[in-house]
């Protein structure tokens, strides 16, 4: 059966994303625990450039806000743009089946003989 997705919920699918891309921007705020540590270490032995390494770390450490902040406002936008394209040429089309559910009660079948 084929389906068409005509439309989105903007709120909603900008709201999930949001909420899962920061979990990807853990990984910056390593890196920016990092660099910051580095900084430190710099100051405390009187080198003057480490100063300059402070505002990338910070950056790197903020990154999970950042993410969900703009994760959020380009979802929004690209769901209401894909609103607007999918009322004038169709959305997005894919085929679909139901599928009888396996009973918990139900010998499963051994893969291995």
């Amino acid at each position: 059966m084929k389906t068409q997705i005509t439309k989105i919920s903007v709120l909603q699918t900008s709201k999930v994303l949001a909420l899962v891309s920061p979990i990807f921007g853990l990984f910056h705020s390593g890196i920016g625990v990092i660099v910051i540590i580095f900084a430190v270490v710099g100051i405390a032995n009187e080198k003057p450039e480490a100063w300059v390494m402070l505002a990338p770390g910070g950056i790197l450490f903020l990154m999970p806000v950042l993410m969900f902040f703009m994760t959020f406002i380009f979802t929004a936008l690209g769901s209401l743009l894909y609103n607007w394209v999918a009322s004038k040429a169709g959305g997005i089309e894919f085929e679909s089946a139901v599928v009888a559910t396996a009973s918990l009660d139900a010998p499963v079948p051994d893969s291995l003989a």
